[in-house]
């Protein structure tokens, strides 16, 4: 019988005082009373690749190569500001918030975890990396300008500075009270 595959992704977790900021902008957006389905902030991280389902006896192996792409990664900084839709803000479809590191260590970690993955078998992305957090999914046209003229009066959002010190491989259970997610293993970067 197999076994069942476990819904996995490696992201990088924010500080409780990024997700508390985050949060307080989310709520404001809120004030549209678009029909939303809004990110959970205690689920808010930044992905940096989506594994789809693997098998528990792939873990070591990909544990394996996250160890050696975060080993060769200095710590580093995000800032997080700048509201953004896709596709645009007069038609929002996801609403979200970018990422910035002046570093240019994210580009590299994400880089270097796509390529050391690619051997074992996970197909390398051909879109090119945009980081960036997702607020929330428009699930109708209701309210949706509304919420464009929020995000356009809004996009000079701050929220501060997070640390990266580790990234984690996590799973994903996707319950209907919306996705539960669970850290799998942690790998601290170089200091």
């Amino acid at each position: 019988m197999a076994m069942p595959s476990i819904r996995s992704f490696v992201a990088i977790e924010l500080s409780p005082d990024t997700k508390a900021q985050i949060e307080e902008i989310q709520n404001k957006l809120k004030a549209s009373t678009a029909d939303v389905r809004w990110v959970r902030s205690e689920g808010m991280h930044l992905t940096l690749k989506f594994l789809g389902g693997i098998q528990e006896e792939q873990i070591p192996e990909i544990a394996d190569v996250l160890t050696h792409c975060s080993a060769e990664t200095g710590r580093f900084n995000l800032t997080i500001h700048s509201l953004g839709a896709f596709p645009n803000e007069t038609n929002p479809k996801v609403i979200w918030i970018g990422v910035e590191d002046e570093s240019g260590r994210l580009g590299i970690l994400q880089q270097s975890i796509e390529k050391g993955l690619a051997p074992i078998g996970f197909k390398v992305e051909k879109r090119a990396f945009t980081p960036h957090l997702t607020l929330g999914r428009l699930k109708s046209p209701k309210g949706r300008r509304a919420v464009g003229q929020l995000l356009e009066a809004s996009r000079e959002c701050d929220c501060g500075t997070s640390t990266v010190q580790e990234i984690f491989l996590f799973k994903s259970d996707l319950k209907p009270s919306g996705a539960v997610y669970t850290k799998l293993k942690t790998f601290a970067l170089s200091e």
